[in-house]
């Protein structure tokens, strides 16, 4: 076991992986939607928001045990794996503070603060844009072809945390942008939020990093 984590560990394709999930994902995606979503988009979309959260959490799963492994077979840091996290460090919940209370409990709050709770979020949140534009789309669904508010969802969860920040935040800019060229080009009125939900998550997938350093929001990252 120890020669096989070394040896992942020192590859880099390793840490690669959830680079690699997102292209593939994002392709998928790409694909379902070009050049036009049919009629079952929705539950394509929906399938493959599904993987999405899938795969972040078996990461987030795969990690976890990995830090266990290290710090159970090191003689140092296997004394933390006996000992229950700070009160002052996590708030109180009733039941869901029971995780870092007694033993594995300061392991417990590391772990879910290190490869957990970014992904909590990133669901979460993407989860009430979905829902908010499932709401837009009640109002008014002439902005909307098959399955967008669903590949919405999809990019929004592939963008992650911090990251939804600035998907968001390009998702307008990409409407403004297409909406020009289409009028200007194409002689369209109309423009639906397809694209720029595609191009917005493209953008944050190849520039979120430099994003979050550039803006001073790396302070979001978890």
């Amino acid at each position: 076991m120890n020669q096989i984590l070394n040896v992942l560990l020192k590859s880099d394709l390793f840490w690669q992986i959830p680079a690699f999930f997102s292209g593939l994902a994002y392709l998928a995606a790409a694909y379902i939607y070009f050049p036009k979503p049919g009629a079952d988009a929705a539950k394509k979309f929906r399938l493959l928001a599904w993987i999405i959260i899938g795969g972040r959490i078996f990461y987030s799963a795969f990690l976890s045990f990995f830090q266990y492994y290290v710090w159970k077979n090191n003689t140092f840091t296997d004394m933390f794996l006996n000992h229950s996290a700070n009160p002052a460090s996590y708030p109180k919940f009733g039941f869901l503070t029971a995780p870092f209370e007694g033993r594995l409990g300061y392991f417990s709050l590391y772990v879910f603060e290190k490869f957990w709770l970014g992904m909590l979020i990133a669901v979460f949140v993407g989860y009430l844009f979905y829902l908010f534009l499932k709401a837009l789309r009640r109002h008014n669904g002439r902005y909307f072809e098959e399955g967008e508010p669903e590949l919405g969802f999809a990019m929004a969860l592939l963008a992650g945390w911090p990251g939804l920040v600035f998907f968001i935040f390009f998702i307008f800019v990409f409407i403004i942008a297409t909406s020009i060229f289409k009028t200007a080009f194409l002689k369209e009125r109309l423009t639906t939020f397809g694209l720029p939900f595609l191009l917005s998550a493209l953008t944050v997938l190849i520039l979120g990093q430099k994003l979050l350093q550039l803006s001073g929001l790396s302070v979001l990252s978890i």
